[in-house]
C-alpha cells in the first residue's frame, strides 16, 4: 500500500503543538463521506494532517472522493493524503494506514468515516482530555443516534472479567446527561476515537477475529494492560449512523467475542477455571431464562458455550500476546462487578416477570382520579357487588345455620356430605379399589374432580386453627357455593375483554351470566360440577376466541387448555364443547398460527385427564355425567321453556323475557358477523349445538328404568348453560367498534346496554323473590363419638345403619372412605351384598353380630322410630352392647374377638391372629382400604394377617413383609400368613395407572409453567 498525494491544492495549516492525523474512513460506497470532511472541515482546532483511508473497490471507472470541503483547513498538500486499502475491515485498514506514517510516534490518530459527524469543538475537547495526563492512550467521545442526537449510542464499553458485554448505556437510551461524569472505561468503540499511532503499532492493530465490539473490548484491554488509560469524555458528542459505534452484545457472535476476549487475556492458568464457569454459568442462565418464559433469550445465553473454541481462542492469543506491566487485579475497578451484574439481572427478571404499568402522566386524564373513586366506579365491581348482594338475600332461605355449619359441609340436593379427607378424596380419585363400605373395583364412581379437591382440602386441614374441622373437603365445597356467583361474574366481566372493551356492557353480561337461566337450581340444589363450570365457561370461551385471532399468544392457548381440563373433570360433557370448537379452529382458524395454537386445547386436556380419558372412552355414559350433573326426577317441560332456559313448570312472565331481550340482542351481534370464520358465526353455531342438547338431553337415559324407579338422565341445566354464554357472546359483539361508528349507532349500543343491564337486575330481582330453597343444610356426623374415633384411628372402624322400609330393611355402610360429594350415576353396592346374610340373622334372631367382625364392623345404628322386634333382636345379640340414643338413631356397640387382655377396642379393619383364633393383634391402619406401614413383630409360626376389606380386594393390593410379596391364601376373604420376625408391614394398593400420573403431574407442571402469564405482552415480544 501506497500513499498518494491528492489532486487538491490546499493552503498552508495553522500551527499546532501536537500532531493529530484524521482519518476519513470510507464505507463500501460513499455515501456519507462528504459529511464527514464538512465536519472535519468545521472544527476549531485543525489536524496537521488527513487521510481519507478508501476502502472502496477498486474501479479505474468510478471518481475520486470530492476533497474540496478540506479547501477551509488550509493544510498543505503534502498533508492531505488518499491510502487505498481496499475491502477490508474498519480496524485493519486503520491500522494498516497508521503503519505506513512515516513515524507513529508523537501522532495521534482520529477515526472518523462514512456516516460519522463530530460536533465542532469534538476534537479540541478530545485533545484537552488526552493532555490531562501522560497515561492516557485512547479517549472516546459520546456516540449519540444521527437521526436523533438525544439518543445515547454508546458512553464507552462495559464488561465483566468473564467477557459479558454489559449494555450500559443500552442502545438508544435517552441523553439525559447521566453518564457525564464517567471518564475511566475498559474501552471505547474505535469510531470517533483519538489513539495514540504508536500503542496502535505497539498492540499491532485490532485482532479481527473477535468482529467489531469484541476487538474494541479487546484493544482496550490490552492498552490497558500496557499502562495507557483509556478514557470517554461524555461532553465531546459525535452523530453516527445505524452500524456504526456499537458498545452493546446486540448478536449472538458478539456475545461469544467478548467471551474470548476474556479467555484470550486470562493467564494461563485461569482460562481453564473461566471456561469452567461460562459452561456453568451459561447453562444455569439459560434454565432460569427458561423459567423466566424467555425462549429466546435463554437460547442466546445458551449459545455463549459456543464461545469455548480452542481453534479460535489459542490463535488470537498467539498473535496478541505480549507483555503487560499492568497486573490483572490492577484493573478490577474497569469491570462490572458482581453486585452490579446481580442488580441488572434482578431489575430484568422483574421486568419480565412482573408487568409494566404505565405512569399516570402518560395515561388519560381519568386514571389521574383516587384508586377508591376508581375502584367505586368500576363497573365490574358494581356488578360484582350486585351479585354478591343478590345471592346473599337469595340465601335467606337456606338459613343461618346452613353458614354457620360450613365447618361440616353442606348436604341434600345433591351433595352428598361426609367427613371429606383430603386423603379420602385423593383415594377415591385414584385407587383401583375405591368407594364407601366394603369398596369396588367398579371404573363408574371416583373421578378427577375429586382430586382436584383434594389438594385445597389439603390446604384447609393444615391452616392455623381448622385442624379440629369435621370436614375439611366440606368446607372446600361450601366456601366453593359460596364464592361461586362472584367468581363466576368475576370471570364473565374479565373474559367480555376479548369482545369489546366498553365496561359497562361488559358488567351488565356478566351481571346476566350471575342470575340468568338455571342459576338458582345449581347453587340452591348443590350441583359442584355446574358450579366450577359457571366459575370457569366464560374463561375457556375467550380463550378460545383469542386464540382465533392474530393477536393470539401461546401463553393464551396453554390457559385456556388447563382450564377446560378442570373444567372437564368437573364436567366433561363440557370439555367435550371445547375440543369440538378447538377443532373447527384446527380446521378454519384464519392463520396458521392460530391452527397451531388450537392444537393445545385440542390435545393437552385429555392428556391431563390421564387414565380418566380412557374411562370416559370405554364408558361412555359418563361424559354426560358428574359431580350434581345427573337428574332423577323425569322433567317433563315444553320444548319452548327448555329454550327459554326455564326449568321451572311455571315460568314467570319477566323471567322468560330477560331470556328473550338477551336473545334478540345476540340476534344482533350474531348479524354483524363479517364472514364464515367470524366470532359472529362461532357464537352463532355454538348456540344451535347448544340449543340442540337443551332439547335432546332430557330424552337421554345413562341408566335403565327400573320399577317404580326412573332412568338417570343428564342435567338439562348444564346445556342451558352452554345456551346463555352463546347468547351473551352474540349480545356483546353489538358493541365491537365498527370503523365510522354513527350518532344513530352509538345511540343503538347505549341503548341495548340498558337492555342487558335490565335483563340482569329483573333476573336477579326474581332470583331474591324465589330465593335458593331449603335443600342444603349443614351436615352432622350421624355416628356417636366412639364409633367416629374408631373409624379415623388404628382400628379404621365401619358403622352400619340400619334403614326400615317397607319392603324390609336396607342397609349402609360408613367408614373413612367416601364415594364422591354429589350424586353422579348410581353406584353399584353389590360388593356390599355379601353383608345381607348377616344383616338378615341379626334382626331374626339376634345372631350373626360374630359375622360382623370380618367387615370390622363396630357400631350398629337402627332408627328410634324402627319396629321394636329389630330393635329387641338387636338387644338380644351376643357381643352387642347398646350405646346413648342420638339424633333419632340408637346405637349398639359391637364386641371384637379374641382374648379379652389382647383383643383390640374394637373389629379392626387389620389383625393378627394365632392357628386357634384366640389371641388377636390389632394392626394399625393409617391409609384408605387397608393400606398402610407399620412396624410389627411376628412370633407364631402359623400368625396370619386378615383384611376386613370386599371381596376382590385382595387383586389391587400388594402386602410386602420383611422385604417380600406375600401371597394372599385361597378364599373369599383376604388372609395372608406371614413368617415369623420383626420388620415392616407395607400394604398398598396397586395403580395400574402409575406411569401414566407420573406423566400426568409432569404435563400439569409444564402447562402451569406454560400458562402463566409472565410480565407484559411487550416484554415477552421482545423475549
Amino acid at each position: 500500500m501506497t500513499l498518494t498525494l491528492s489532486d487538491t491544492t490546499l493552503s498552508s495549516p495553522t500551527p499546532a503543538r501536537t500532531r493529530v492525523a484524521a482519518l476519513v474512513v470510507t464505507g463500501d460506497g460513499d455515501d456519507g463521506v462528504n459529511a464527514a470532511l464538512d465536519a472535519l472541515a468545521a472544527q476549531t482546532v485543525t489536524p496537521e494532517r488527513v487521510v481519507l483511508v478508501d476502502r472502496r473497490q477498486s474501479d479505474p471507472g468510478r471518481p475520486p472522493v470530492d476533497l474540496q470541503p478540506l479547501a477551509r483547513i488550509r493544510l498543505p498538500d503534502s498533508e492531505v493524503l488518499v491510502h487505498r486499502t481496499g475491502p477490508v475491515p474498519v480496524r485493519t485498514a486503520v491500522h494498516a494506514t497508521v503503519l505506513d506514517l512515516d513515524d507513529p510516534t508523537g501522532w495521534l490518530v482520529w477515526v472518523l468515516g462514512s456516516g460519522v459527524t463530530p460536533s465542532a469543538t469534538a476534537l479540541a475537547e478530545l485533545l484537552g482530555a488526552h493532555r490531562r495526563s501522560p497515561s492516557v492512550g485512547v479517549v472516546g467521545p459520546k456516540l449519540v443516534q444521527a437521526t436523533d442526537p438525544h439518543r445515547l449510542r454508546s458512553v464507552g464499553i462495559s464488561a465483566t472479567r468473564s467477557g459479558r458485554i454489559v449494555p450500559d448505556p443500552p442502545d438508544g437510551m435517552a441523553d439525559q446527561g447521566q453518564f457525564d461524569r464517567r471518564a475511566d472505561v475498559l474501552a471505547v468503540p474505535v469510531t470517533g476515537a483519538l489513539i495514540e499511532a504508536a500503542l496502535i503499532r505497539d498492540l499491532r492493530g485490532w485482532e479481527r477475529t473477535f468482529g467489531d465490539v469484541g476487538a474494541d473490548l479487546d484493544f482496550g484491554w490490552r492498552a490497558q494492560r500496557l499502562g495507557r488509560r483509556v478514557l470517554v469524555h461524555p461532553q465531546t458528542t459525535v452523530r453516527v449512523a445505524d452500524g456504526l459505534g456499537d458498545a452493546t452484545a446486540t448478536t449472538g457472535a458478539r456475545r461469544r467475542a467478548g467471551r474470548r476476549v476474556a479467555l484470550t487475556r486470562a493467564s494461563w492458568w485461569g482460562a481453564p477455571l473461566l471456561a469452567v464457569w461460562l459452561l456453568v454459568s451459561s447453562i444455569a442462565g439459560a434454565a432460569g431464562l427458561l423459567l423466566a418464559k424467555r425462549p429466546r433469550s435463554a437460547w442466546t445465553t445458551l449459545a455463549d458455550v459456543f464461545a469455548l473454541d480452542p481453534f479460535r481462542v489459542v490463535p488470537a492469543w498467539l498473535r496478541t500476546r505480549g507483555a503487560a506491566p499492568v497486573r490483572r487485579r490492577d484493573l478490577q475497578g474497569l469491570f462490572v462487578s458482581a453486585a452490579q451484574v446481580r442488580a441488572r439481572l434482578a431489575d430484568q427478571v422483574h421486568q419480565a416477570v412482573v408487568p409494566g404499568r404505565g405512569t399516570v402522566e402518560d395515561g388519560p386524564p381519568e386514571l389521574s382520579r383516587s384508586s377508591a373513586l376508581k375502584a367505586l366506579t368500576n363497573p365490574g365491581l358494581l356488578a360484582t357487588v350486585v351479585v354478591a348482594a343478590v345471592f346473599a338475600a337469595a340465601g335467606r332461605t337456606l338459613g343461618f345455620p346452613f353458614l354457620a355449619g360450613l365447618g361440616g359441609g353442606p348436604v341434600g340436593g345433591e351433595l352428598l356430605g361426609g367427613r371429606l379427607t383430603s386423603s379420602a378424596l385423593w383415594h377415591a380419585a385414584t385407587d383401583p379399589w375405591r368407594g364407601a363400605g366394603l369398596g369396588s373395583a367398579t371404573e363408574l364412581i371416583g373421578g378427577p374432580h375429586l382430586a382436584v379437591l383434594a389438594l385445597p382440602t389439603w390446604v384447609v386441614e393444615h391452616l392455623p386453627g381448622l385442624a379440629g374441622l369435621t370436614s375439611p373437603g366440606g368446607l372446600v365445597v361450601g366456601l366453593l357455593l359460596v364464592a361461586g356467583p362472584v367468581l363466576a361474574t368475576i370471570s364473565a366481566y374479565a373474559a367480555g375483554r376479548v369482545i369489546t372493551l366498553a365496561r359497562w356492557p361488559r358488567a351488565a353480561a356478566a351481571l346476566a351470566w350471575a342470575t340468568v337461566g338455571p342459576m338458582a337450581q345449581v347453587y340452591g340444589e348443590g350441583r359442584v360440577g355446574a358450579v366450577v363450570a359457571h366459575v370457569l365457561l366464560p374463561a375457556v370461551t375467550a380463550g378460545l376466541v383469542l386464540l382465533a385471532r392474530p393477536r393470539g399468544t401461546a401463553t393464551a392457548a396453554w390457559a385456556t387448555a388447563l382450564a377446560a381440563a378442570l373444567l372437564g373433570a368437573f364436567a366433561p360433557v363440557a370439555l367435550l364443547l371445547v375440543m369440538a370448537v378447538a377443532l373447527l379452529l384446527v380446521l378454519a382458524a384464519p392463520t396458521a398460527a392460530a391452527r397451531l395454537r388450537a392444537v393445545v386445547p385440542l390435545v393437552v386436556p385429555g392428556v391431563l385427564l390421564g387414565p380418566w380419558t380412557a374411562t370416559v372412552w370405554s364408558h361412555p355414559q359418563l361424559a354426560l355425567a358428574g359431580p350434581g350433573l345427573t337428574s332423577r326426577v323425569d322433567e317433563t317441560l315444553e320444548p319452548w321453556q327448555l329454550g327459554l332456559l326455564q326449568l321451572a313448570p311455571d315460568p314467570q312472565v319477566w323471567s322468560i323475557a330477560t331470556v328473550g331481550a338477551i336473545a334478540v340482542l345476540a340476534v344482533l351481534g350474531w348479524a354483524r358477523g363479517t364472514g364464515v370464520r367470524s366470532v359472529a358465526t362461532g357464537a352463532a353455531a355454538t348456540a344451535l349445538i347448544a340449543l340442540g342438547a337443551v332439547l335432546i338431553a332430557p330424552r337421554v337415559a345413562l341408566t335403565s328404568a327400573g320399577e317404580g324407579v326412573d332412568p338417570v338422565r343428564p342435567w338439562v341445566g348444564l346445556p342451558m348453560m352452554f345456551l346463555l354464554i352463546a347468547l351473551l357472546g352474540g349480545a356483546l359483539l353489538v358493541w365491537q367498534q365498527p370503523e365510522g361508528a354513527t350518532r344513530s349507532s352509538r345511540a343503538v349500543r347505549s341503548g341495548a346496554t340498558a337492555v342487558l343491564g335490565l335483563a340482569g337486575v329483573l333476573a336477579g330481582g326474581l332470583l331474591v323473590v324465589t330465593g335458593l330453597g331449603v335443600g342444603l343444610v349443614a351436615w352432622q356426623d350421624p355416628r356417636p363419638a366412639v364409633a367416629v374415633e374408631h373409624a379415623q384411628g388404628d382400628v379404621a372402624g365401619r358403622t352400619l345403619f340400619l334403614l326400615p322400609g317397607g319392603d324390609g330393611v336396607g342397609y349402609r355402610l360408613v367408614s373413612r372412605e367416601i364415594t364422591d360429594v354429589a350424586r353422579s350415576l348410581p353406584v353399584d353396592r353389590s360388593d356390599d351384598a355379601v353383608l345381607a346374610p348377616t344383616v338378615s340373622a341379626l334382626l331374626d334372631d339376634g345372631e350373626g353380630a360374630a359375622a360382623l367382625q370380618q367387615f370390622a364392623i363396630g357400631v350398629v345404628a337402627l332408627t328410634e322410630g324402627a319396629d321394636p322386634g329389630l330393635t329387641r333382636a338387636l338387644d338380644s345379640a351376643d357381643g352387642m352392647t347398646r350405646l346413648v340414643a342420638r339424633d333419632g338413631w340408637n346405637y349398639w356397640r359391637v364386641t371384637a374377638s379374641g382374648a379379652e387382655n389382647t383383643r383390640p377396642v374394637a373389629p379392626p379393619r387389620l389383625q393378627l391372629s394365632d392357628g386357634t383364633g384366640h389371641s388377636t393383634v390389632l394392626v394399625p391402619t393409617t391409609g384408605i382400604h387397608a393400606a398402610t406401614t407399620t412396624t410389627l413383630t411376628v412370633t407364631g409360626d402359623d400368625t396370619r394377617l386378615t383384611v376386613a376389606e370386599g371381596q376382590g380386594w385382595s387383586a389391587h393390593a400388594q402386602v410386602i413383609w420383611l422385604g417380600q410379596v406375600v401371597a394372599p391364601e385361597p378364599g373369599e376373604r383376604a388372609v395372608y400368613r406371614l413368617t415369623p420376625g420383626e420388620g415392616t408391614l407395607d400394604i398398598s394398593l396397586m395403580d395400574p395407572h402409575h406411569g401414566w400420573r407420573l406423566l400426568q403431574f409432569a404435563l400439569l407442571g409444564i402447562v402451569l409453567f406454560l400458562a402463566i402469564p409472565f410480565g407484559s405482552r411487550a416484554s415477552r415480544s421482545r423475549s
